[in-house]
């Protein structure tokens, strides 16, 4: 299985995910898309939350905040 992590904070990823997913779909590997959301703002992280609609997507938010390691750390566990 391949894992895609994101790690994000205060950025829309609808775009990003959404091509990704369609991409690894179309590759007929099994895979994952993991979102790690490391204290955004409401708005982002619920825009954000809701490509965990998309089948594959899964959506972590870690508030307060881990920092940039921990979160990378984080999704790397998950994987």
């Amino acid at each position: 299985m391949l894992s895609v992590l994101i790690p994000v904070r205060n950025w829309p990823l609808k775009d990003l995910v959404e091509s990704l997913s369609l991409q690894l779909e179309q590759s007929g590997h099994p895979y994952e898309i993991l979102i790690g959301d490391d204290g955004s703002d409401p708005e982002h992280s619920a825009s954000n939350q809701q490509l965990e609609a998309i089948p594959g997507v899964h959506f972590f938010c870690h508030n307060p905040a881990l920092g940039r390691s921990a979160n990378r750390n984080f999704l790397a566990r998950q994987a």
